[in-house]
């Protein structure tokens, strides 16, 4: 019983590393599909940034893995405030997790929601400076890693 246990979980930790190695590749091609191939003329082009934001620094990593802060230059942004509601490069309009909530599943579509009034112009107060016609909603950690939403508006 015990030799068959330690089969098992010998098996359940290579299942995790190969996972893990799984959602890196992800996560990189993210980037590339996002620079390289065009999807977006470059990662510039987003003008809203929503991240699951569990711990507190997840955003700042999330918005650099996917290009719309500098790699390594981020906490600048947070630090100048430039990734607020009124600044240049918002990041989580609504609070985030941290702040906003996390109702599971719901808050994912939350995200969506408050990303389309940004892109409406409908947030009263807390309305981005610049309009916004790209905006960009990713996950981060887990599975999450290989999932992005873009949303563009029509012109």
């Amino acid at each position: 019983m015990i030799r068959r246990f330690r089969n098992m979980k010998i098996r359940t930790q290579s299942a995790i590393v190969i996972l893990c190695a799984i959602i890196a590749a992800f996560a990189f091609f993210e980037l590339l599909w996002l620079n390289k191939w065009k999807f977006c003329e470059a990662a510039e082009d987003l003008d809203l940034f929503y991240a699951n934001d569990f711990i507190i620094t997840s955003h700042l990593v999330s918005a650099e893995i996917a290009g719309y802060l500098p790699y390594g230059e981020g906490w600048k942004y947070i630090c100048d405030g430039r990734t607020a509601w009124d600044g240049d490069r918002p990041i989580n309009t609504n609070g985030g997790r941290t702040s906003f909530g996390h109702a599971h599943a719901a808050s994912g579509l939350a995200d969506v929601y408050e990303a389309c009034k940004q892109m409406w112009g409908e947030c009263g107060q807390r309305q981005v400076k610049k309009m916004p016609k790209t905006a960009m909603l990713r996950g981060y950690g887990g599975a999450q890693n290989v999932a992005a939403v873009v949303i563009r508006t029509l012109e």
